[in-house]
């Protein structure tokens, strides 16, 4: 189990996860039961204290693994990092294309995106200001190709609806 609030991207140390028993039908699935087997492993996703690791937290050479069959991962950079307030690894979104040029309305590029990375704001390093974020979103493959295909002649953002929100 974690001993501490992990962020995604963590390399494990002996210091992050500690074993603890727990009765058989307790246990969480394909839980790792040596320290020896996580230490020096990455982290995929965020892992609050006192949570299991397990399989599905680690990076592996698979970086689909437990996504559906025929995903695609695709990186957007949102515009206005402020508006991913509230967005979280696992978050489902719709995520929005806005021309550039301002020659047409905004449209959803891919619907129902599950978000599965979330790296730091970057900044341009000559003015200082956010040049957005970047967000890794498991999209069918398809999608994936609209949004790299989007990505210089239209600004990105994210919305999350209530109907996503509950699942």
């Amino acid at each position: 189990m974690a001993t501490r609030d992990l962020v995604s991207g963590t390399t494990l140390s002996d210091d992050d996860v500690e074993i603890r028993h727990v009765r058989a039908d307790d246990a969480a699935t394909h839980a790792y039961d040596e320290v020896q087997s996580v230490v020096g492993e990455v982290i995929g996703a965020p892992v609050r204290r006192g949570e299991p690791l397990t399989d599905m937290r680690l990076l592996t050479s698979d970086l689909l693994a437990g996504y559906p069959d025929g995903s695609s991962l695709a990186t957007v950079r949102v515009t206005d990092p402020q508006s991913l307030w509230g967005v979280e690894v696992g978050t489902y979104v719709d995520v929005v294309g806005v021309d550039v040029d301002g020659g047409s309305r905004g449209r959803v590029l891919a619907e129902h995106a599950q978000v599965v990375a979330m790296p730091t704001t970057e900044q341009d390093p000559t003015t200082g200001m956010s040049a957005g974020a970047a967000v890794v979103v498991s999209v069918p493959p398809d999608e994936a190709v609209t949004l790299t295909d989007s990505a210089g002649r239209m600004q990105f953002g994210v919305v999350v609806s209530r109907a996503q929100m509950n699942q």
